[in-house]
């Protein structure tokens, strides 16, 4: 029997490379109905943050601890994701590398784990293996040989003006995914199940 599986696309900024030891400082979210949710996240006591990732990301110190408290934050992100629960399939870039550590350290850190693990599914939709299959394949060309989300975009015609910042980000994945799949049609070489524009995929 397949279980229907509803599609969140998500984007975290951080404050590193480590989700072990570093923290989120954004979530920025888009759910198949439309609706967004995005909101920055004060940091852990003990965070590693690294100053290079805060001029990236557009932010300085002193704005970290008007961020609304952490807890706060993953209430309100669950309430978000509970109307496509209990199987969503989290969708971004790199998103199974990066993003989902990341969720997942965070939500730990909380003692939320469980509530987030039964709405989450342990499949994902990541835009960065599509696009290096499309990269390989002579599809796509990045400007410098890179698959970040940036060459991607630029690859793709996707215009980000809010680049570095969650809900930028997410926007600008999501039209990469789409602009792929649009490909992907025009050459026939869609699989036997549509790679969905609506993305609600059925899988084992």
């Amino acid at each position: 029997m397949s279980s229907r599986l509803n599609t969140v696309w998500c984007d975290v900024e951080t404050g590193g490379l480590d989700p072990l030891k570093s923290c989120i400082l954004q979530i920025a979210a888009i759910r198949l109905d439309g609706q967004t949710f995005t909101s920055y996240v004060k940091p852990h006591a003990g965070a590693d943050i690294h100053p290079k990732a805060l001029e990236v990301n557009g932010l300085v110190s002193s704005q970290l601890s008007n961020f609304p408290e952490a807890s706060l934050v993953a209430d309100q992100f669950l309430e978000f994701l509970r109307p496509q629960s209990p199987k969503i399939l989290l969708a971004g870039h790199n998103v199974i590398k990066f993003d989902r550590p990341f969720l997942d350290q965070f939500f730990l850190r909380l003692g939320k784990t469980q509530a987030f693990e039964t709405m989450v599914h342990y499949h994902h939709l990541d835009t960065l293996p599509l696009g290096l299959a499309l990269l390989d394949a002579g599809v796509i060309k990045t400007y410098n040989g890179y698959m970040n989300l940036e060459s991607l975009s630029k690859a793709l015609g996707v215009t980000n003006t809010k680049a570095h910042s969650a809900d930028g980000d997410i926007k600008a994945t999501k039209e990469c995914y789409e602009a792929m799949v649009q490909k992907l049609r025009v050459m026939k070489q869609a699989t036997e199940f549509d790679p969905i524009m609506d993305t609600n995929l059925s899988l084992r």
